[in-house]
């Protein structure tokens, strides 16, 4: 098949780093493959030599622009079907294609439920998604959001773990609590902070780090001075080579008020790191880590749970290595060729239905 991806950038984040990894593992498989982006040229993540990048950034002066530039970039190569991820590209893309016979397939990467925020967009998610062949969803939570319709059109494939995953650290784990995730509001690492000070009154070996950047830096900054844990809680900032900073961490937690499917935690849990995270929207978590198996699951915003449940893998070393092996399985469960594969035959379906 020749497929495009549509995104905005290929400059960061975990929807791109999932785009890259599928463009590589299809192109592998002879398919012909392009990413088509919209605003920016750069691309951060290694691209097989069979896969094109296609630039339309410099005709970009808005959506209107940035439609016409995809349905003249479709039209010009006869693309066989188009996979587009993110909501406001998602919107585009499929203005883009509206009487073309050209078949686009979105993936939702966020909560439907919360994002986007902005009105217009949720109202134009509303009017355009109807007319996409087909529809990929990280979580079933995520797909029940749609109606009838859409949710028959549809599938749910988790995100492929990352094929360049360390592997697990064999040697005695650091007294390390990590967390990783921008500095959002969202991702409630101020929980974090208030759950880890509560902990460390009975384990005070131990450290909590931080590894990302955003808007809240100071906010969150000030919060660790408030509450005496400025010797305790440590700010990192953002890291390119995160993976293998944490690799030798005690526990992994996520306190995110809710996420798409967490490409930290998926990542943590297969490094074999035993992981805590709260149980949040869209469901994300709960497909990754199963309660008491392969880790915790605590309800989001809750602190004093989250500190009970970092004082149980501190205090036991065989459940932590069991949290450690259980977690490693990830690595086949959603391997870059699995999820591939999932991929192609869906796509395979929606152009049998052309």
């Amino acid at each position: 098949m020749k497929i495009a991806f549509s995104m905005a950038y290929m400059r960061g984040g975990g929807a791109e780093r999932v785009v890259s990894e599928l463009a590589n593992a299809f192109s592998e498989q002879g398919h012909d493959v392009s990413i088509m982006v919209a605003k920016a040229s750069e691309c951060v993540y290694p691209l097989k030599d069979g896969v094109k990048l296609v630039d339309l950034s410099a005709r970009d002066k808005g959506i209107l622009s940035r439609v016409s530039a995809l349905r003249q970039c479709i039209k010009e190569n006869r693309y066989d079907i188009i996979i587009s991820f993110l909501t406001n590209t998602n919107i585009e893309t499929i203005l883009a294609t509206r009487m073309l016979k050209t078949p686009v397939v979105i993936s939702e990467r966020n909560n439907p439920y919360v994002a986007p925020k902005e009105q217009i967009y949720r109202f134009l998610r509303a009017v355009t998604y109807p007319f996409a062949a087909g529809y990929v969803f990280q979580t079933p939570d995520a797909q029940g959001f749609f109606n009838k319709r859409i949710q028959k059109k549809s599938v749910v494939i988790m995100n492929p773990i990352n094929p360049l995953l360390p592997a697990a650290y064999s040697g005695e784990r650091k007294k390390r609590v990590v967390n990783v995730g921008r500095l959002f509001k969202q991702k409630n690492q101020k929980m974090f902070i208030d759950a880890f000070r509560e902990f460390s009154e009975s384990h005070p070996d131990y450290i909590a780090e931080i590894y990302g950047d955003g808007p809240l830096e100071k906010e969150l900054s000030d919060h660790i001075q408030s509450v005496g844990m400025e010797e305790k809680v440590f700010l990192r900032g953002f890291s390119k080579e995160v993976l293998s900073e944490i690799a030798d961490a005690s526990m992994f937690v996520m306190s995110s008020d809710y996420e798409g499917m967490s490409n930290a935690l998926i990542e943590a849990v297969g490094m074999g790191i035993p992981c805590i995270s709260t149980d949040h929207p869209i469901g994300g978590a709960r497909l990754t880590i199963r309660d008491g198996v392969s880790g915790f699951l605590v309800p989001v915003g809750d602190a004093p749970t989250l500190a009970e449940k970092m004082a149980k893998i501190a205090d036991d070393p065989e459940l932590a290595s069991r949290f450690s092996a259980q977690g490693q399985q990830l690595r086949e469960t959603l391997s870059i060729n699995r999820i591939a594969e999932k991929w192609i035959s869906y796509l395979k379906t929606i152009k049998s239905e052309e």
